[in-house]
């Protein structure tokens, strides 16, 4: 996080042209949103840079990510256009994720020829992931204006990182600007650090120097042009949901009724009745025969042995390339699996997605937004949103995904599938973990594709939940010498506190993310 902690400085780019702030003209109409926090600490005047931009030919909008608590606006007679995030998908927290899941939908909604974030560049991650997948962006050219990072801050503050939080948001920083065109540095100090801390960078870099032999910024900004994440090949996909189930008829009711109205139509479906003892379970296997014998779909009953097993075993019988993990509590979006499908064809390994908070949960704080349909006009209420591959906030929590997720069959395979006993209750978390090690790719599809009930019978809720945050633990543990490992068990004090809130009943968690 810090560059004098980097193990591994990354290699220094070809050269870091320098450049002014002088007018060319350059933007000739195009469109360029400029997406900034106005009222950051030690941010350099966003507002005249947009006004700067403007005046250089470009049809600037500014989005202003300053919190709902601050006042802002921008000077009178502007020559840009100007929106606020805060409020605009009724959030309940102000948290970077969030401000990233927010940006994306803003951006999704609109089309703009270059995009450019200064102060708070961390809530590029999802558009970044969205482009790098292949569903937006195509032909927008991102660019990433570093005036000052986040570790960069607290490094030059002398301060550690306060917990997983802080963590978090330089993550998010780092992989928005491996995913950019191009990073534009204040100053040659600020990249000399982002080498020295081991950052990746895009193709094209520069930073500002108003010597006389800098050139103007406008110029190089005309140059640069989208990145092509995702447009050349593309990979057959075909998918088997896995369904696990035990018990509880009506909750799989409504699962199995949005999977029958997906958008996509060829699909797998198994269904692996892991011993239920309720009677009507059998009398809705009964109920959907024809449906399942038309489309060539499997229902199988077999003793109980836990969800892990169950899922493993419907894994074996499946013959598409990917897999798709569903819980019987959960109800799939009927493009979830259209959705999965497109962005599986670049190639992913493990897909998860946002998860959206389903209105019946009997446990849990409200939605923490509510974002836009693609069609416009409904929305859907956010849960939490994943960020993939985020291997080091593991001991902390889990920002990987959750059991609903896309698995290349073979990846799947490679990692001997779910793994613990009847009692293991964060299975997904573990398989995650090892696949994180194992140097595969996790993205997300930065969508709410389902809802997620959170409820009083859930298995997470359960009386193992201290022994399997144990459990999830192991893997990272083996990385490390046995005198180091008990670090492991202070870092997930706070989750496993919030886990047994939840359980018995607290409030406390609703400021939580």
């Amino acid at each position: 996080m810090f560059s004098r902690f980097a193990l591994t400085p990354s290699s220094l780019p070809p050269s870091f042209q320098k450049l002014a702030l002088r007018a060319t003209g350059a933007g000739r109409g195009r469109s360029l949103a400029l997406i900034s926090d106005s009222t950051a600490q030690n941010n350099p005047a966003a507002f005249d840079m947009a006004r700067q931009l403007a005046e250089d030919g470009w049809k600037v909008t500014f989005l202003d990510l300053a919190p709902p608590s601050q006042k802002t606006a921008p000077p009178a007679q502007q020559v840009f256009a100007y929106e606020r995030l805060a409020g605009l998908y009724r959030e309940t927290n102000w948290y970077v994720p969030l401000q990233a899941l927010g940006v994306y939908h803003w951006l999704r909604e609109k089309k703009f020829d270059f995009v450019l974030w200064q102060h708070g560049f961390g809530t590029g991650y999802y558009a970044g992931m969205a482009r790098k997948l292949g569903l937006a962006f195509q032909d927008t050219a991102f660019v990433i204006h570093a005036c000052e990072p986040f570790a960069l801050r607290l490094e030059q503050a002398m301060k550690f990182p306060s917990g997983y939080t802080d963590m978090e948001t330089d993550f998010l920083e780092r992989e928005t600007m491996a995913m950019a065109d191009a990073v534009l540095c204040t100053t040659m100090d600020t990249a000399d650090w982002l080498v020295a801390a081991g950052w990746a960078f895009p193709r094209n870099v520069a930073a500002l120097d108003d010597g006389k032999d800098a050139s103007a910024w406008g110029a190089w900004l005309d140059k640069i042009t989208p990145s092509h994440h995702g447009k050349t090949a593309t990979e057959p996909v075909s998918i088997s949901v896995c369904m696990a189930i035990y018990n509880r008829p009506v909750l799989l009711r409504e699962a199995l009724n949005s999977l029958t109205g997906q958008s996509l139509a060829a699909f797998e479906l198994i269904v692996i009745d892991d011993g239920s003892t309720d009677k009507k379970v059998e009398e809705l296997r009964q109920e959907f025969a024809p449906l399942f014998k038309s489309r060539g779909w499997r229902w199988e009953t077999r003793p109980n042995a836990g969800p892990s097993a169950a899922r493993n075993y419907a894994a074996s019988l499946a013959k598409s390339t990917h897999l798709l993990f569903m819980d019987d509590d959960n109800i799939a979006y009927p493009d979830e699996l259209e959705r999965f499908s497109a962005a599986a064809a670049r190639g992913c390994d493990i897909l998860s997605c946002v998860i959206g908070l389903h209105p019946d949960s009997d446990m849990s704080f409200p939605p923490t937004a509510h974002m836009p349909e693609r069609s416009g006009g409904a929305t859907r209420p956010v849960g939490w949103p994943p960020l993939g591959n985020a291997l080091g906030l593991a001991p902390f929590i889990n920002k990987f995904g959750e059991t609903n997720s896309l698995f290349r069959r073979e990846v799947f395979e490679a990692l001997g599938g779910f793994q613990g006993d009847r009692d293991m209750m964060f299975e997904d978390f573990d398989v995650f973990i090892r696949a994180s090690i194992a140097g595969y790719r996790i993205d997300v599809v930065p969508e709410v594709l389902l809802l997620y009930r959170r409820h009083k019978a859930s298995r997470s809720m359960g009386p193992t939940i201290f022994r399997s945050h144990i459990d999830t633990l192991k893997p990272i543990a083996a990385l490390l010498p046995p005198a180091l490992r008990p670090l492991l068990l202070t870092l997930r004090h706070e989750w496993y506190e919030r886990h047994c809130q939840r359980r018995d009943g607290s409030k406390d968690e609703a400021s939580k993310h």
